[in-house]
């Protein structure tokens, strides 16, 4: 029996597509480790997370379903960070002024998404743009998520949908932040008690050879 044949997609949160969608979070979830991948070497990433509402496409409870990007945090030209404001804000950056950006202004900000789906069911946000002159903006009352693992607010980081808190829990400033206090005993006889230890050492003195 071979896994694929029991095995199972997730199934997606929307299918692919565009769809017009209204950012509602912007978060800095800190320094993350990215595994290899392909001929890429394992490596760390200061990452920046959007956050977008699909206010086309409703869950259940009648909340328009969502959708999340995580990209490096770079000013390179070729960088995702550089291509997805480029396209979302119309306009072209020098690398000074993508990192003179106040990156805060795109919330409540209307896009359009492109949306792929791989095999496995999983959702990834391919391209952000802006929406075509003549397609009403779409809106959101949904409230927003912003936080910057760089300036720490417990009270902020407990407001943070769990999804959220999960992945800034990834990070190294999260685990440097939040190192164990608790004593921990440790044993410095090498695992034998003072008598016994004592014992051997007589014994060792009767029988010299």
């Amino acid at each position: 029996m071979k896994l694929k044949s029991i095995m199972k997609p997730m199934a997606p949160t929307v299918e692919a597509g565009s769809y017009l969608a209204v950012c509602v979070g912007v978060v800095f979830i800190g320094e993350q480790y990215i595994p290899p991948f392909g001929d890429k070497k394992g490596r760390y990433e200061n990452r920046l997370m959007f956050v977008w509402d699909i206010p086309s496409e409703l869950d259940e409870n009648g909340t328009p379903k969502q959708l999340s990007k995580a990209i490096n945090a770079t000013s390179s030209a070729k960088g995702n960070l550089m291509v997805i404001l480029s396209g979302w804000n119309s306009r072209t950056y020098t690398k000074e002024e993508l990192a003179d950006t106040e990156v805060n202004d795109q919330l409540g900000k209307p896009c359009m998404l492109s949306v792929g789906v791989n095999e496995n069911g999983y959702v990834n946000v391919t391209a952000v743009s802006a929406i075509p002159k003549g397609i009403p903006a779409p809106v959101s009352n949904t409230p927003f998520i912003k936080f910057d693992v760089n300036e720490w607010s417990d009270e902020g980081f407990a407001a943070l949908p769990e999804w959220v808190q999960n992945r800034i829990k990834e990070s190294t400033e999260y685990q440097k932040l939040h190192v164990p206090t608790d004593p921990v005993d440790v044993d410095t006889s090498g695992g034998q008690q003072a008598g016994a230890a004592d014992s051997g050492q007589a014994q060792k003195e009767e029988n010299p050879i």
